[in-house]
């Protein structure tokens, strides 16, 4: 009896996962700018949402704008964007990439150059300054420090 209940058993059918979307929609309804992606893992297959900031970096060649997440160093996003700005050391322990900051907010909390004083100024280390809003800065200003 037993093998003729078993017999008869076949497991439910599995459905796929879908293949990871890889998009970047912008949710325009909301005051900051979101991208938004599927997590990379399939078993846990959940939308990852991110904010994103326009940075303007007042260059010596001009005035540029990027994008920034809210989790990338500005000098790293303006590296992806094919923009070269000046950089040494990329912890936040030198001047080499100091800009001076316009407007707007950022979270350079990992540095150890730089003086109270000096970053009450508005001086920002790129290579560790993760964008808080929409912001301005002035680049290649490491000559304010001396």
């Amino acid at each position: 009896m037993a093998a003729s209940l078993l017999g008869s058993f076949s497991p439910p059918a599995v459905t796929p996962l879908p293949p990871p979307m890889l998009f970047s929609p912008c949710l325009s309804f909301l005051p900051l700018k979101l991208h938004c992606s599927f997590d990379s893992i399939p078993a846990f297959r959940r939308l990852v949402c991110r904010a994103s900031y326009k940075v303007t970096l007042v260059t010596p060649s001009g005035q540029k704008v990027i994008d920034v997440p809210d989790d990338a160093f500005i000098l790293d996003a303006a590296e992806e964007q094919g923009l070269s700005l000046p950089v040494s050391c990329r912890s936040g322990a030198c001047s080499s990439c100091a800009a001076v900051l316009k407007e707007g907010h950022v979270d350079q909390s990992n540095q150890t150059y730089l003086d109270d004083e000096q970053v009450e100024k508005g001086i920002v280390l790129t290579c560790v300054a993760y964008p808080l809003s929409d912001a301005v800065l002035e680049t290649h200003r490491e000559s304010l420090l001396y």
